[in-house]
């Protein structure tokens, strides 16, 4: 684990402080980039999987940390378990005051309008959304949550936009802690159970893949600026 947060701080010292990458950008590149990697063994691929999802989250929720750590001249071993320790004991600062939003994920203005267009052409929520809507879906601040179609149908679409590291990694958290989308048949919001229930169940129905998604992530790449 040393190791990945040292290539981390080595990384975000050269892109974020010296030529200005935006932080989320720099959390996302860094971990698709160490994603994959050849490895010979289940259990060393398992504990790979859980090491970069822990450093995802770290970098993308824990801004207070890796400002603390990873601004310093050096970042020893002891700095690595002091922050690890911090990491696994503490709230986020978001979670702790009630006035900041749960961001849901990160997009630009070109993405947007292409989520928009793709959502409503696939008819994945009840009603047309609008880029606001969207805008609002993702900042964590939509006021009036969406009414999924087919509550699988939207948890795979969000799920393939968390795949590619575009939502964070606790984004069915987020949704049911916001009351963001409401489940068609029940009228009520849909719980972290219950997109966990509808993804599963959506991909033993419908295969791991799904074709038109996986076109539009395609695209969706494209607009990145």
């Amino acid at each position: 684990m040393y190791a990945l947060l040292e290539e981390a701080y080595k990384v975000y010292q050269q892109e974020v402080l010296l030529e200005g990458k935006l932080h989320h950008r720099f959390a996302k590149d860094f971990a698709s980039f160490h994603s994959y990697i050849e490895i010979s063994s289940e259990a060393e691929a398992k504990l790979h999987i859980k090491n970069i999802t822990s450093v995802y989250e770290l970098l993308t929720e824990h801004m207070e940390l890796v400002k603390e750590y990873f601004t310093k001249e050096k970042f020893t071993l002891e700095d690595c378990e002091l922050m690890l320790h911090k990491f696994n004991t503490k709230e986020t600062e978001d979670s702790q005051s009630t006035a900041k939003p749960q961001i849901l994920g990160y997009f630009t203005d070109q993405q947007i309008e292409l989520i928009t267009d793709f959502a409503n052409k696939q008819d994945l929520f009840k009603k047309k959304v609008s880029q606001e809507e969207f805008k609002a879906l993702f900042a964590g601040t939509l006021e009036t949550p969406l009414t999924a179609n087919h509550n699988g149908l939207v948890a795979c679409f969000l799920n393939y936009l968390r795949n590619e590291q575009y939502l964070v990694y606790p984004w069915q958290k987020v949704i049911a802690d916001k009351q963001m989308i409401c489940s068609k048949s029940t009228g009520k919001s849909l719980t972290r159970e219950n997109l966990k229930n509808a993804l599963s169940s959506f991909k033993s129905s419908h295969g791991v893949k799904h074709l038109p998604f996986e076109e539009f992530i395609k695209q969706l790449k494209v607009k990145e600026e």
